[in-house]
């Protein structure tokens, strides 16, 4: 009280400013009186409480919508089709859009966990099937290409999807996961979902997507009220304005579809069309090279004889004559081809022929697998270089690298490959296995690149057997080595877009077929033999956007002018 007196007083002595106090911890505050239609707020200044500030319920309620339950109308951009934008009229609810103008009836949301109609489902998955990946092909094989491909997108089934995934599930004894999930797929019941689909349809013609369409063409899509479904995707969709909440913004991927309209059986008409059509689940031909039968001229590039003739006869080597299509199991070739010759590989010491086999057009290559590094002594070196100097053969190979294998066999692998590369002549093509837990072996191909470069010459030939890199690889190598070789292998049908990009960056003269077999096997399970070489040459003019004429010739040449067959 002094001091206060004392700054009233003098003039030249500032007051001190009032600082504002709060009320000491466990007192009581004022009371706010909400009654009426005014609100008291209660100001502590000192230890007085003044009450100077009334506020009007108008603006009260002013200060309320744009500070706490603001809310405003939002028009959600019109989503684009996942399958045909260019062709796709305007539309407001992508789920809606698909099941009604691109998926027959039997994938509609009413009739997933119908029994009935789970036959109908499965047919037409394996149409999808055959279609994409060609004949023979399973859902596992569909099922293993989606995952592959990364073009599935990151989202997740709603309950309704988890209930008939789990009937689907059931009714096909496949095991249940313990999620589903639709990026990466792990469950074939999930190959049914509406947003798998419009990925696998994405990749067909217009034709073929038409034929998808046409496989429920006896019976007419209905609406709730059993009348014919009409275009009206043009309307104004009054879910297309939704109220976001400032504070809670819903996404509109996150939004939940309404449940569609059950369909009722009285509304389907009495009419013989409705009895299912049968037909032939096979892949629409693209070209006029896919629809001929007559046999092409080809080379394989790659293919272990011993290890082939174990898994037929269990003993002794098959004669190159059979290499034809009488030795194969299951599924025929969808493209039988004639085989004018190829590259025998062997590179398990066990198997080293005493006398390699040698006929027109073929001839061997001798190496050493990585995985056997473990096992390598110097006995096996002077056996492989004598062997280099055997009639009928014309490369060393395969050898390289296998990070597959154990962490611990890894240093011995790279010392196995340095002292084989001491064999190298440039005129005698060097056959590489590079192989990593990584799909692309990106810093796998560069390490062997790197111990390659520092041992043979830059003119050294070298085939990179089943080559499944990135468009860098390729570049990287060429520029390199400009006498580098890619063969691909039944391994691409599950290349992505980074490695089919890869494939296309290959020039043409550089190009090369194989089977890999006994493994590999294109289009199927089961043991692979050469005369599935045409499967491979479908797969990989698929990816290049050519056709299977002009590829098996360009491969043809280039394997003979590598190999000097």
């Amino acid at each position: 009280m002094r001091s206060q007196s004392r700054a009233s007083l003098d003039p030249k002595v500032p007051a001190a400013p009032e600082k504002e106090e709060r009320p000491p911890l466990g007192s009581e505050a004022t009371p706010i009186d909400t009654s009426g239609t005014t609100k008291r707020k209660m100001l502590l200044v000192g230890d007085r409480q003044v009450a100077d500030l009334r506020v009007t319920r108008t603006q009260e309620a002013q200060e309320r919508r744009v500070s706490t339950t603001k809310t405003t109308t939002v028009r959600r951009p019109r989503p684009s089709c996942p399958i045909s934008a260019a062709s796709c009229s305007r539309f407001h609810h992508k789920r809606r859009h698909v099941m009604r103008k691109h998926l027959p009836a039997r994938f509609r949301d009413s009739r997933l966990a119908d029994p009935d109609y789970h036959k109908k489902r499965m047919s037409a998955l394996g149409w999808i099937a055959t279609t994409l990946l060609g004949p023979g092909s399973t859902l596992e094989d569909l099922l293993i290409a989606a995952n592959q491909a990364s073009l599935l997108p990151a989202a997740r089934p709603s309950v309704l999807d988890i209930q008939w995934m789990t009937t689907m599930c059931k009714l096909e004894s496949w095991p249940l996961p313990d999620e589903f999930r639709l990026n990466p797929l792990d469950c074939k019941a999930a190959l049914a979902h509406w947003r798998t689909l419009s990925v696998f349809l994405a990749e067909l013609t217009p034709d073929q997507r038409a034929e998808f369409c046409r496989l429920d063409a006896w019976e007419a899509p209905t609406d709730g009220d059993g009348e014919a479904q009409q275009s009206n995707e043009s309307e104004e969709d009054p879910d297309n304005i939704l109220e976001l909440a400032v504070m809670d913004v819903v996404g509109y991927e996150d939004i939940p579809s309404p449940p569609p309209p059950v369909l009722t059986s009285p509304a389907l008409p009495a009419s013989p069309r409705r009895s299912p059509i049968r037909r032939r689940l096979l892949p629409t031909t693209t070209s006029a090279a896919s629809a001929t039968t007559t046999a092409s001229d080809a080379i394989d590039a790659h293919f272990h004889l011993d290890r082939l003739s174990r898994r037929i006869s269990g003993r002794g080597l098959l004669p190159l004559a059979r290499l034809g299509s009488d030795l194969c199991t299951g599924v025929q070739p969808s493209l039988p081809v004639t085989l004018v010759g190829g590259i025998s590989v062997f590179c398990d010491p066990v198997t080293y022929p005493e006398q390699f086999p040698c006929a027109s057009g073929f001839k061997c290559a001798v190496g050493f697998h990585p995985r056997h590094a473990p096992a390598f002594t110097p006995g096996i070196a002077t056996h492989l270089e004598a062997l280099l100097h055997a009639p009928g053969v014309a490369a060393l190979g395969e050898i390289g690298l296998d990070h597959t294998e154990p962490e611990c066999d890894w240093e011995k692998q790279e010392e196995v490959f340095t002292e084989l590369l001491m064999f190298s002549m440039p005129v005698m093509p060097v056959v590489l296995h590079v192989r990593d837990r990584d799909p692309y072996a990106s810093d796998l191909y560069l390490r062997c690149l790197k111990i390659l470069k520092a041992n043979v010459a830059p003119t050294q030939r070298v085939h990179l057997h089943s080559f499944a890199g990135t468009p860098d690889q390729v570049t990287n190598w060429l520029e390199t080595f400009s006498h580098t070789y890619f063969s691909f292998s039944g391994l691409s049908r599950h290349f992505d877009r980074r490695q089919i990009d890869a494939l296309k960056r290959v020039p043409a003269d550089h190009l090369l077929l194989e089977t890999d077999s006994p493994y590999l096997r294109p289009l199927s399970s089961g043991t692979n033999t050469p005369a599935y070489l045409g499967d491979v040459a479908t797969i990989v003019s698929g990816h290049r956007e050519c056709s299977v004429e002009w590829l098996l010739s360009h491969t043809v040449a280039n394997a003979r002018r590598l190999y000097r067959l």
